[in-house]
């Protein structure tokens, strides 16, 4: 139907001219107060028609529709019929005005939402007002109590208040039900439902069930299930001595893209920083591979530009075999480590002492030798790149001064550099050195007086 329409009582007049079975304009003598509905013409006669006009201009209907069916709800057109003049048109007997409205409460004729209005719209009275759905078994029902509250009821008899959280749980259940907030309110075994998952009472304590991200061992405790993959926002603080398996980004675990390719499937690689902000696998073939050493890669890259994660403080899993205690090296190429008693690299780089079998606590270390020079006949040494400190022990023979057994060191710094000299004995004759000078552009040491024979010893 197109629209619901109102019945106009007693309404009833003439045709003021013949019509065809198909004319959509009809003249009336006293036109309708209702503008669009339903009519029936010679009411009483075989020749009986009714019709739907929608408008009315003056005394005459407009939009008529001719040779509607005698039932049901469908008011398009039929097979109209011709009326001569003077012939009786009337609002009575069609169904259509009850008709709509049967489609419209079962929704066969809704498009869209139907609004349905039940009540006298008046202030609310101390009576009950309830509409009930009756089956074979119970009468269900819904409305509003003498306050004026929503009620509920499934059974016909209770009925609930919707404003405060009723659904059918009541208080002495164990839950109570205050302005639709339920709280738990005793603690015994026939109070909870127990189902799958939810909460459960054990020894008449409130438990939960195992659901996803959640397991139970054999002995019922309850544990994060690690094959679901669990988040936590805002700060959290852990209390007493938690332990955590694996690693997790932010607690002195870094992000970094690996400038190569990094493989940690037989233990975590040292790496170093490059200019780009990349990291490199630690190696003790060349002095370039050693600083600035920042802690173990403990996920793969299998490419250069691939994001790694980089522990830079604490302990690191991941290794097998260590020896409690000792410290650890870098040794040959590719991130490779060894004992300090094992190492026979060239370069010294200290990553952490063993803490376990498979665990190395990052301790980095100073005074890490990075190789030796002669001084050369023109009274100077080079200096490896990187290095910071030399040890120096040359001599220059003065006959006149002596001091038998004499030692003693002297440190000082000059063009920035940290320079430790070492002063030995040699036939009860005191030997020294003057006026060291080290370039840190060409890392060249040059003594101001030359010794007749001496050996650096390089430190970072």
């Amino acid at each position: 139907m197109a629209q619901p329409y109102q019945p106009q009582s007693f309404y009833e007049t003439t045709l003021v001219a013949a019509i065809t079975a198909t004319q959509s304009t009809i003249a009336v003598t006293v036109a309708p107060t209702i503008t669009s509905g339903y009519l029936v013409i010679e009411a009483n006669t075989s020749n009986r028609e009714i019709i739907r006009y929608m408008g009315v201009t003056g005394t005459t209907l407009t939009g008529c529709v001719r040779g509607l069916a005698e039932y049901g709800s469908n008011d398009g057109a039929g097979t109209g019929k011709a009326h001569p003049a003077g012939v009786d048109i009337a609002n009575k007997d069609v169904h259509f005005y009850f008709a709509q409205y049967y489609d419209f409460l079962t929704g066969t004729s809704a498009t869209g939402a139907n609004i349905m209005r039940i009540g006298d719209g008046a202030a609310v009275s101390s009576a009950d007002r309830y509409w009930y759905v009756n089956t074979s078994s119970v009468s269900a029902f819904w409305g509003l109590n003498s306050s004026g509250q929503m009620v509920v009821s499934e059974d016909g008899v209770t009925s609930y208040v919707i404003s405060a959280g009723g659904s059918g749980v009541a208080g002495s259940n164990s839950i109570d039900i205050t302005a639709g907030v339920a709280s738990v309110k005793s603690i015994s075994a026939s109070a909870l439902y127990l189902s799958a998952s939810g909460l459960r009472v054990s020894a008449t304590k409130l438990a939960v069930n195992a659901g996803q991200g959640l397991a139970v061992t054999s002995a019922s405790e309850l544990y994060f299930d690690n094959t679901y993959a669990l988040s936590s926002t805002g700060a959290n603080t852990f209390y007493g001595n938690n332990t955590f398996s694996g690693q997790a980004i932010g607690i002195d675990t870094l992000l970094f893209d690996a400038d190569e390719v990094i493989v940690v499937s037989s233990h975590p690689k040292p790496v170093k920083l490059t200019s780009a902000g990349r990291v490199y696998m630690c190696s003790a073939d060349s002095v370039t591979h050693l600083d600035p050493y920042i802690g173990f890669c403990i996920t793969a890259a299998s490419a250069a530009g691939t994001q790694v994660q980089v522990k830079t403080k604490g302990l690191v899993p991941g290794f097998s075999g260590l020896t409690t205690g000792d410290r650890y090296m870098v040794e040959g190429p590719a991130g490779e480590i060894e004992s300090i008693s094992g190492v026979s690299a060239v370069y010294e780089l200290q990553l952490g002492v063993a803490a376990s079998a498979n665990q190395i606590l990052i301790q980095k270390g100073y005074m890490e030798y990075m190789g030796t020079a002669g001084v050369s006949a023109d009274g100077s040494a080079i200096a490896p790149a990187g290095a910071r400190y030399a040890i120096i022990n040359a001599s220059l023979v003065i006959a006149t001064d002596t001091l038998t057994g004499s030692s003693f060191v002297q440190k000082f710094s000059q063009i920035g550099m940290n320079i430790v000299f070492a002063y030995g004995s040699s036939s009860g004759t005191r030997t020294y050195e003057s006026g060291v000078s080290w370039n840190p552009t060409t890392n060249k040491l040059t003594f101001g007086t030359s010794p007749s024979s001496g050996t650096v010893y390089f430190y970072r």
